[in-house]
C-alpha cells in the first residue's frame, strides 16, 4: 500500500486533483500524519489488562555469532537491490519511451505505469513464497537458503535490465520477476527469529539492518557516479544504465556469496556461538 501510494496515488493527485507536486505531497503528508495517529490509538505494547513482555537487549557476544553474519549478508543483499532498482526503474523506463519521441509528460506517466509490474511482483510473490517457505523447511530447505536463491535470480534479472531497451513488454517482466526476488528479506527476519527466538528478535534485527541500510545507502550513492563513469556515450542517458545495474549485480553476487561461504563454514566446522539467557 505504501508503495502504491507512492507509484499511483501521488501522480494521479498530482494531475487531476492538486496544482501540482507541491500540494500532491502535502496531501500525501497528511495521510500519512493520519496513519501516524491511528498506530498511537491502536498498536499496544500488551493486550489491555496484560503486562508488556520484557524485551532482552542484544548481547554483543551474539556479534562473534557466524549465523548472524550469514543472515547479514542476506539481508544487506535484498536490501542493495532494492535501493537499485525501485528508484531507477521508473527513470530508466521514462528515458526509455523519451527516446522513442515519447512527449516527456506522457513518458513519465507510462513509466509510471510499467513500475507498477514490480509492485505486482512485490505484492504476489512476497506472501507466496513464505508459503512455499513454510513448505520447504519440513525438507531441509532453509529459509535462508531460499533467500540467496532469489538473490542470485535478482543478479540474473540486473543483468538483463538492458534488454528492455528493445522490449517495453520485456521490461515489465523483468519488474515483475524483481518484485518477486529482490523483495525476500521477510525470509530473514522469520529464519533470525527462530534461530534467535522471539524476545531478541527486535534487538538482533536492529544490529542486522544497520548494516543492511548502511549497505544500501552506499550502493545507491555508487550507481550514481558509477552510472555516469562507464557510460561510453557521454550524454546518452540510456547508456548510462549500465553502470547503475552492474551495482545491483554485484551487490547480489557478493552478498549471496558471503551468505553461501559462511553458512557452509558453520556447516563443515560447526561454528555457532551458544546463546546466553
Amino acid at each position: 500500500m505504501g508503495e502504491g501510494t507512492a507509484n499511483l496515488l501521488l501522480p494521479y493527485v498530482a494531475l487531476n486533483i492538486a496544482s501540482g507536486w507541491r500540494q500532491s505531497t502535502e496531501i500525501v503528508s497528511a495521510i500519512i500524519g493520519a496513519v501516524a495517529v491511528a498506530c498511537v490509538i491502536f498498536p499496544r505494547s500488551a493486550p489491555p489488562g496484560q503486562q508488556a513482555t520484557e524485551r532482552k537487549p542484544f548481547d554483543w557476544s551474539l556479534a562473534r555469532n557466524a549465523h548472524l553474519w550469514c543472515f547479514i549478508f542476506v539481508y544487506s543483499g535484498s536490501i542493495i537491490a532494492i535501493r537499485i532498482l525501485p528508484p531507477w526503474l521508473p527513470i530508466y523506463a521514462a528515458d526509455i519511451y523519451i527516446s522513442r519521441g515519447m512527449p516527456l509528460g506522457r513518458a513519465v506517466i507510462s513509466a509510471g505505469v510499467l513500475s507498477t509490474l514490480y509492485l505486482v511482483g512485490r505484492l504476489v510473490g512476497v506472501p507466496l513464497v513464505g508459503f512455499i517457505s513454510d513448505r520447504l523447511l519440513v525438507r531441509g530447505i532453509s529459509r535462508n537458503a531460499l533467500a540467496i536463491g532469489f538473490l542470485l535470480l535478482a543478479a540474473v534479472l540486473f543483468q538483463m535490465m538492458p534488454l528492455g531497451i528493445n522490449s517495453t513488454p520485456l521490461l515489465g517482466g523483468i519488474a515483475f520477476l524483481m518484485g518477486v526476488s529482490i523483495n525476500m528479506y521477510p525470509l530473514v527476519t522469520t529464519a533470525v527469529s527462530e534461530a534467535f527466538g522471539s524476545q531478541r528478535t527486535s534487538s538482533v534485527m536492529g544490529f542486522l539492518n544497520t548494516f543492511a541500510q548502511f549497505s544500501g545507502a552506499s550502493a545507491l550513492l555508487i550507481s550514481g557516479y558509477l552510472g555516469i563513469a562507464l557510460s561510453a556515450t557521454p550524454g546518452n542517458a540510456i547508456a548510462e544504465y549500465r553502470g547503475i545495474w552492474l551495482v545491483g549485480i554485484a551487490g547480489c553476487i557478493v552478498t549471496a556469496a558471503g551468505g553461501i561461504v559462511i553458512s557452509l563454514a558453520t556447516k563443515r566446522h560447526k561454528i555457532f556461538v551458544p546463546l546466553r539467557g
